[in-house]
């Protein structure tokens, strides 16, 4: 009962997409859309459906086909479709009127099926997802199909083609019926695309194929490597597309694909599902797509590093330590195990905060009475010139700034060399602005200078000429990234003020080194951000 004839395979499924060679006949008059009837008196409004009825008969008459009706329950929906084209879309208008057509007047428009047994003899590795209790899979309207499930239908038409599984044909009906949807959503299409990809189609032929550019086809995979509820954020529009790519690229969830560049081993469990999940979580605190992603990897870093090094790990060491925490906190990271350390996750920054469980004694203490020694014993120490000077928490700190600083003004040289787009400029010239950081002190120019001869972008000798030269500059794009260095470096020369507490604009700026790629805060800096707005 396969039904199987030649006629529908007279042409390539390039060539159905692209509309070259001689068209399917069938194909093309189940290609249209579909009839639902909202007048009273059983009539489409603009379509004669008597005709349009007759027209498919008469096309499956011609290749050796009929028309006949199976049980709705008898059809499984192709494994390849996306799996939204078969389930209800309550209060959607479209779905709502096929629903009401179909309980009013039935399917009209025929199914296009295959056989189950000709499907897995295609298919033999997707056996396990066609139920055995189907004799028919889906190729052409899994929409019609959902509906008439919905609307408790027991049998509708179909016309049965096993002939369509060759070379494809399936495929290239699957993507057919959807993309030519006027509602057909990013998702949507990433999973058409991704029909031919799992077949180990490469993007460039994909894209020969849809009759699309190559960087679309392969934004468009990206997005079957997100969540369901990533996915969903991209067709709300809550998740712009290159924002999802990244997460999908640095993030991938779900079996490893064909079209896939690389496979990441962690990208098929519930570890990678909840580290998504969480990126979404910060994006909806308002923290960029970017910026979330880089938190999620940098606490997976931190967990990793803490099992590396044998620490235990506290969940809220504010719970843990009290109003005394900061007095446990420590600024360098140990390099084995310590029963005295504890660790904990950074909720700004993903990094690593490390505590000793019991405050270590300050210098003063060590050599007063707590110690053991003796009057003559500290007077004997003091004037002993040989010995070191014992190192003071203030020491530390000062060691600690000037690591963050020379992190940061790296991070900051590369990112000025680069230069950035017109939108994040004025942003952070707006916000310089609301804090009354000036952008023309000589000391931000010189640095700037500084950072744009070492890239080899700026061949000026002095400061000053290359300010004299921005000016007189015609060249926007040049200006552009003149402009943007010396207002990176106007925030890190008020970051590196040690006279003054840090403040959101401080914030901001690493957020954008951390944005750019390849930076990450120090300790001494993610605790200057923790005080901010509680240091009067």
């Amino acid at each position: 009962m396969s039904g199987a004839r030649a006629g529908l395979k007279k042409i390539s499924g390039a060539d159905r997409l692209r509309g070259g060679g001689a068209p399917n006949p069938l194909l093309e008059a189940l290609s249209g859309n579909t009839i639902t009837v909202t007048e009273p008196d059983g009539e489409s409004a603009g379509v004669d459906v008597a005709a349009v009825l007759a027209d498919i008969h008469k096309r499956a008459e011609e290749v050796g086909l009929s028309v006949i009706k199976v049980a709705v329950d008898q059809l499984a929906p192709h494994p390849r479709n996306s799996p939204r084209r078969s389930r209800p879309r309550p209060g959607y208008q479209k779905w709502e009127e096929l629903v009401e057509s179909i309980r009013g007047t039935g399917v009209l428009v025929p199914l296009l099926v295959c056989t189950r047994e000709a499907y897995i003899a295609a298919y033999p590795d997707l056996a396990g997802q066609v139920p055995e209790t189907a004799a028919y899979v889906v190729v052409y309207g899994h929409r019609r199909r959902a509906g008439a499930l919905e609307a408790g239908v027991d049998q509708i038409p179909v016309i049965i083609d096993d002939s369509i599984l060759t070379d494809g044909g399936d495929l290239d009906a699957l993507v057919r019926e959807n993309t030519g949807r006027d509602d057909l959503d990013r998702i949507e299409l990433a999973h058409h695309l991704a029909i031919y990809g799992d077949e180990g189609m490469s993007t460039r032929a994909i894209a020969a194929r849809a009759g699309l550019k190559q960087p679309t086809v392969q934004r468009h995979l990206a997005l079957n490597l997100l969540i369901p509820q990533a996915q969903d954020a991209v067709s709300d529009d809550k998740l712009g597309l290159m924002e999802a790519v990244d997460l999908a690229a640095a993030l991938p969830f779900g079996p490893p694909r064909k079209w896939q560049r690389e496979h990441d081993e962690q990208q098929d469990s519930a570890e990678r599902a909840s580290e998504q999940l969480a990126v979404l979580d910060l994006i909806a605190q308002d923290v960029t797509p970017q910026r979330a992603v880089q938190r999620v990897v940098a606490e997976r870093n931190s967990r990793a590093t803490a099992q590396r090094i044998g620490l235990t790990l506290v969940d809220d060491p504010v719970a843990r330590f009290g109003e005394a925490m900061e007095a446990h906190r420590l600024l360098e990271a140990p390099v084995e195990a310590d029963d005295n350390i504890v660790a904990a996750i950074d909720d700004k920054t993903g990094s690593l905060s490390f505590f000793a469980v019991e405050v270590p004694e300050t210098v003063e203490e060590s050599a007063g009475e707590g110690s053991g020694a003796t009057d003559g014993d500290a007077a004997s120490a003091t004037t002993d010139t040989d010995a070191p000077a014992p190192r003071t928490p203030k020491d530390d700190d000062s060691r600690d700034r000037v690591a963050a600083q020379r992190g940061r003004r790296t991070a900051a040289a590369a990112l000025a060399a680069k230069g950035t787009s017109r939108d994040k400029l004025a942003a952070l010239l707006i916000n310089l602005t609301r804090h009354r950081v000036r952008t023309d002190q000589p000391r931000a120019w010189t640095l700037a200078h500084t950072w744009l001869r070492q890239a080899e972008v700026c061949d000026t000798l002095t400061p000053e000429l290359w300010q004299d030269q921005v000016a007189r500059e015609s060249d926007p794009k040049t200006t552009q990234r003149s402009l943007w260095a010396v207002a990176l470096a106007s925030c890190e020369l008020r970051a590196s003020d040690k006279d003054r507490p840090w403040d959101v604009l401080d914030a901001a700026y690493l957020d954008i080194l951390s944005e750019a790629g390849g930076f990450a805060p120090t300790g001494w800096e993610a605790h200057q951000i923790r005080r901010i707005g509680t240091v009067a």
